[in-house]
């Protein structure tokens, strides 16, 4: 994970931010210890709550408000790449996120959008 934080950035901010981030995903459940202390870290799969990633989905077309393909959201999207779950669930969670207001479907179906 070193490798993806800046270099120029001193050695005690480097750690602090490495460690932030394994602590964030250990609870997120992204990560988990495969021993005590300093043991390897083994990468987790998790299947979050089918709101949790069409609010996500919605967050990052907030961000870049471009309409983008349902197979976009469940096979591409920041949460497809969070979470590894299957395109199937990830087109369902996206349903339901359109469903509870959080994203919006593009006229024509097949795309979706920032609630707007």
């Amino acid at each position: 994970m070193g490798r993806h934080i800046d270099p120029s950035i001193g050695e005690s901010s480097r750690k602090k931010t490495r460690s932030t981030l394994v602590g964030l995903l250990k609870k997120l459940g992204c990560l988990e210890s495969t021993g005590p202390g300093r043991a390897p870290l083994k990468v987790c799969t998790i299947v979050p709550a089918p709101l949790v990633y069409g609010w996500l989905v919605g967050a990052q077309l907030k961000a870049d408000p471009t309409p983008r393909s349902t197979r976009w959201a469940s096979r591409s999207s920041n949460a497809a790449a969070l979470f590894g779950v299957r395109p199937e669930f990830g087109r369902r969670s996206v349903e339901a996120g359109i469903r509870a207001g959080m994203i919006d479907r593009v006229p024509g179906g097949v795309e979706v959008c920032a609630r707007r």
